[in-house]
């Protein structure tokens, strides 16, 4: 049906009076005729002439009722079918103003304005659900980035609500904590899995003292971690108040280092004390035995002195050690580096522990390379490396032994080796070997020692020159201490030639 039939109906069933009016004036007439005595024959012409004209008007005005009707239907149902399909005008839905218009239409005035509201609401939604999408969007991005960051943190982090539930974790936590991948899950399940039950249980029981606390963690491989744990409730800002919503943000600080380093230092001061203690004790003792009067002759005093002498000296190189090694660890040791030849090096040492080989009938000998072979080193502290060593073999090598003393290149590497037949040790005991105050149990007999020397050769190759130290040992057949270190530039520098095995 077109716009402008719809109109002329609509037109046309705005007066309805006229044709109630028609309708009632053909009854009229009819009364009339038959009051009035007209002939029968006129009367009846004229009843039926008026009941003709009567059931047009009446068919006419139902027919455009249908086509009213019918408009209202079809606007209804384009509403219904615009309605169905996304991202429609709102226009174009909108009820046809021929109805609202006139005066038969405002019958449907109400349903039609209910219509246009429910037209606009759907608009404003649809405008709503577009914002909405554009803001799910962006928060999934900003939550991306939020868990990329989390990520980036070594140390466990977890957020969780008033109930315990897992609300959000990082890499570090899921993987130390053993959480499930699905935060749905049930992860109360093995043994690794309850570490957050329990980690919970901890926080439950130290959050009324202290917002933060120590934990202890031992693994199913014997391996002790310890967390620092710091909780912090999350909140919002709320106008003036902050509002609480019960949530707790959940750090773990992997202090296993620092529980090491203490346990490191107080075995430190535990040995340092111990091995001090000897010498003192012997000082103070024959001091006083000095004091008292105890020694009557010359020679007895002249061995109280010498005896508090050696102890004395034994405490001086302890004390020296110990200030090398915290220098170099602290990165405060002065070092004077300059070419050197390593052949140099060794021959001085083996010239200052010629007399202590020689007490014990020990064979010192110096297999040198021929080559000339410069090293970039600070002459004093590379010297005190390798009489460390010297020393150390010629104490743990029964009488009559050999130790031996040898240079050599390899590729760009010049590697000092002492080689000795003395009493060797386990591998449990190379493992510990380079440990400050570390002595091999058996051996304590043999040679007094404060189990520092090789510990500040390590310190002297390794940290001060970026070397390498090793060792190869056997029981009962002896040990092999090598130092490797890089070659220096040889510039101008003259080849030796020196074809002769120096043995001291």
């Amino acid at each position: 049906m077109s716009h402008k039939s719809f109109q002329r109906s609509s037109k046309f069933m705005a007066q309805p009076e006229l044709v109630i009016g028609v309708s009632l004036l053909g009854l009229t007439c009819i009364f009339v005729l038959v009051a009035t005595g007209i002939p029968e024959g006129y009367r009846h012409w004229v009843a039926i002439g008026v009941l003709a004209v009567q059931t047009l008007l009446v068919l006419r005005l139902v027919r455009r009722l249908e086509k009213t009707t019918q408009g209202f239907r079809e606007s209804l149902n384009k509403l219904v079918m615009q309605l169905r399909k996304a991202g429609i005008e709102p226009t174009a839905a909108t009820i046809s103003p021929g109805i609202t218009t006139t005066d038969w239409g405002d019958k449907y005035r109400a349903v039609c304005e209910e219509i246009n509201k429910i037209l606009q609401n759907f608009t404003r939604l649809k405008q709503e659900c577009a914002t909405a999408e554009v803001r799910s969007q962006r928060y999934s991005v900003i939550n991306q980035r939020l868990n990329d960051l989390m990520d980036v943190v070594q140390d466990p982090l977890l957020l969780v609500d008033a109930s315990g539930q897992i609300i959000s974790y990082n890499r570090a936590a899921r993987q130390q904590l053993k959480i499930r991948d699905s935060l749905s899950e049930d992860i109360a399940g093995d043994r690794d899995a309850s570490l957050f039950s329990e980690l919970l249980e901890q926080v439950k029981k130290n959050r009324v003292v202290s917002p933060s606390f120590d934990w202890q963690v031992n693994s199913s491989g014997d391996q002790t971690t310890y967390y620092r744990v710091i909780v912090r409730d999350v909140s919002s800002d709320n106008g003036d108040r902050p509002d609480f919503s019960g949530d707790r943000a959940i750090f773990l600080q992997d202090i296993t280092p620092l529980y090491e380093l203490r346990k490191r230092h107080a075995e430190f001061v535990s040995a340092a004390s111990h091995e001090m203690k000897a010498p003192l004790a012997a000082i103070r003792a024959y001091t006083e035995l000095l004091l008292d009067g105890e020694a009557t002759d010359e020679e007895t005093r002249e061995q109280f002195l010498s005896t508090i002498e050696t102890q004395a000296q034994r405490l001086q190189r302890l004390v020296e050690n110990l200030l090398n090694i915290a220098r170099i660890e602290a990165g405060i040791m002065k070092v004077h580096k300059q070419p050197v030849s390593v052949n140099e090096i060794l021959q001085e040492a083996g010239r200052l522990m010629t007399a202590a080989a020689s007490e014990k009938g020990i064979t010192l000998a110096l297999e040198l390379s021929p080559l000339y072979l410069p090293i970039h080193v600070d002459r004093d502290l590379m010297l005190q490396a390798v009489i460390n060593l010297i020393s150390n073999a010629i104490k743990y090598t029964p009488n009559n032994g050999r130790v031996t003393v040898r240079s050599q290149l390899q590729d760009s590497t010049i590697v000092v080796e002492v080689e000795d037949t003395g009493v060797g040790m386990s591998p449990a005991d190379m493992e510990r070997l380079f440990e400050k105050f570390y002595r091999v149990e058996a051996h304590k007999q043999m040679a007094p020692g404060t189990g520092l020397g090789l510990a500040l050769t390590k310190h002297i190759v390794e940290d001060v020159h970026g070397g390498k130290i090793s060792v190869q040992s056997k029981v009962n057949e002896g040990s092999v201490f090598a130092i490797a270190l890089p070659r220096a530039s040889a510039k101008a520098s003259p080849v030796r030639m020196d074809t002769e095995f120096a043995e001291v």
